[in-house]
């Protein structure tokens, strides 16, 4: 007589977060990493097809998110300063104004880093160079020839 024992066959199934999958994807993980992270394989995340699109929409959002980041950058931020009661500017012991939230410069390395690895954009030098330059050219005979007509008395024709 056989003995049926009720256990499940097989792997048991994984439950995929997919908030965090979408966040992970956001801040431009890639598949290995989430995989990594959520103790799963890369294959198992392959076969999902909820994964693949929450993967792309969260690629696609980290792509507009820092878009936005590299305007805010290029513009940089003035300093806001503590004001009094009339709007004006309060100034410290030693006439410096009071900030109370500081401002950045502009930073353009850090917009045309973030856009050549993580936006696909390119620098395009368009190099039209146009040079003349006077050119003299020798034939290897050409001093022996030189000598030879110093040489020969010149005739003049009979008319």
């Amino acid at each position: 007589m056989v003995k049926i024992i009720n256990k499940p066959i097989g792997r048991p199934n994984i439950e995929l977060d997919y908030n965090r999958i979408f966040q992970m994807a956001k801040d431009q993980c890639t598949v290995s990493e989430i995989a990594a992270e959520l103790e799963c394989s890369e294959v198992t995340l392959a076969h999902e097809k909820e994964f693949t699109h929450t993967f792309k929409k969260g690629q696609e959002a980290g792509k507009t998110h820092l878009r936005r980041l590299q305007l805010r950058l290029a513009e940089g931020k003035d300093p806001v300063y503590e004001r009094n009661d009339k709007g004006e500017i309060i100034f410290d012991g030693k006439g410096k104004p009071v900030v109370r939230e500081s401002g950045f410069a502009p930073q353009a390395s850090a917009c045309i880093f973030l856009g050549k690895n993580q936006l696909g954009q390119t620098d395009t030098q368009n190099m039209n160079l146009h040079v003349e330059v006077p050119v003299t050219v020798l034939h290897k005979d050409y001093e022996k020839g030189k000598k030879e007509k110093e040489k020969a008395p010149e005739v003049k024709p009979d008319y």
